[in-house]
């Protein structure tokens, strides 16, 4: 491309360039509307903090309805995405000492279903973000205090009965179990199992639990992708433990491959499905890392099995000896006569004597390579009186070299 070329290529990029917008006025005539028009404070929040405008977006919560449960939604969101863990938990315990059931539920959106969504919020920050939970003591100690006086208004609520479950764990474990129970009485299976097997995993470790409930689950709901999954991620888990025996963490994976299999055919949402394809990623690199696994053999050097054709090749055939254990029958050792094609004397599924005649480690520890005979277990070829194995063709023979051959096959 020639100079001036380029340069007129530059000129016309830069005339078609958008040029950049400062939303900044914009969004602050807007946040003063906020005063009057209380609506639209959440998504304008949202809007200005996906923007990167954050004072905008804390602005235009102060100036909406700041007991709203919709604009205590928008402002966790907001503060879990800027890492402000710990003002989330505020957020929601703030909202838990100032709840009121409605006296009814007519008109609009129910404001118990978006505070009891406040509240599973603050709990995914506390499992998913802090390091500890005890970090969130005081949250736990604010929604003791304050769901419990929601129940006559919601106990037929599994949502509901979900949240208050988890938040006796922290002081009567087996209280919980009991509204667990509950809440699975009421209907919502999927949700509920995948919370508790979730709260087992995450807040107890206890991933024997968490195994147990998500396949009870799935004995409820065969066929939710989101068990499918979450069951798989334990088996990950289980298999990337430093202390597992590689062998085990192959069963393991192998487990998890097939539940993810499954849980893609199922996944109705393509978010779910980029979740499942991202541990499908996990998995290989996971069995990409355990070592390569090294056979027992059922037999060494010298000894003779029987084995099964498992496959043909043009250079031989691959033969099971057992345990799983597979070596290769080279074409030369089928028969004591030459063979040029192994598919024209064995089939897949043939069972034969073979004989063990090399096993040597493979190139960068990957296994063994084991060799075997079929024709050290065979009689050698009977010979006439008189012929010797070394004997070769006269040197005068008209058919040189082919009489020699010819005579050879004759002998065999």
């Amino acid at each position: 491309m020639s100079e001036t070329h380029s340069s007129s290529a530059a000129q016309a990029g830069a005339q078609t360039a958008a040029p950049a917008v400062d939303l900044f006025k914009p969004l602050q005539r807007l946040a003063d509307l906020t005063v009057k028009l209380t609506e639209i404070g959440p998504p304008l929040a949202e809007i200005a903090s996906h923007l990167g405008y954050g004072d905008i977006a804390q602005r235009v919560l102060r100036l909406a309805d700041a007991q709203g449960m919709e604009s205590r939604f928008v402002a966790a969101s907001i503060a879990r995405r800027e890492r402000r863990f710990l003002d989330v938990l505020e957020i929601v315990a703030q909202a838990a000492r100032s709840f009121t059931p409605p006296a009814d539920k007519a008109g609009g959106p129910d404001p118990a279903e978006e505070f009891l969504h406040l509240v599973r919020l603050g709990f995914a920050t506390a499992l998913f973000e802090l390091d500890e939970l005890s970090a969130a003591k005081d949250f736990v100690a604010v929604l003791a205090a304050e769901l419990p006086r929601l129940a006559s208004h919601y106990e037929t609520d599994p949502f509901y009965l979900t949240l208050l479950a988890q938040t006796v764990w922290f002081e009567d474990p087996e209280r919980s179990e009991e509204i667990w129970e509950q809440a699975l009485t009421l209907g919502e299976q999927e949700s509920t199992w995948n919370a508790r097997g979730t709260w087992y995993k995450e807040a107890a470790k206890d991933l024997d639990g968490a195994t147990e409930a998500y396949r009870q689950g799935l004995k409820a709901v065969p066929w939710s992708a989101l068990l499918l999954h979450n069951l798989a991620q334990i088996e990950l888990e289980r298999a990337a433990d430093p202390n597992a025996d590689p062998e085990q963490a192959r069963r393991r994976l192998k487990e998890a491959n097939r539940l993810i299999e499954n849980a893609l055919k199922k996944a109705p949402r393509p978010r779910l499905k980029r979740h499942i394809f991202a541990t499908s990623n996990r998995l290989r690199r996971l069995r990409a890392s355990l070592p390569e696994p090294v056979p027992v053999l059922p037999a060494k050097v010298g000894e003779r099995v029987t084995g099964k054709v498992v496959s043909l090749a043009p250079y031989g055939a691959f033969v099971d000896i057992g345990d799983g254990v597979t070596g290769l029958l080279h074409k030369s050792e089928i028969s004591h006569k030459p063979v040029n094609d192994p598919a024209k004397v064995l089939d897949v599924g043939d069972h034969l004597q073979v004989e063990i005649i090399q096993i040597k480690p493979r190139d960068k520890g990957r296994g063994l390579r084991i060799s075997l005979s079929r024709k050290a277990t065979l009689p050698a070829p009977e010979r006439k009186p008189g012929a010797s194995s070394s004997a070769q063709p006269a040197k005068d023979s008209p058919f040189g070299s082919l009489g020699g051959l010819l005579q050879g096959a004759a002998e065999d």
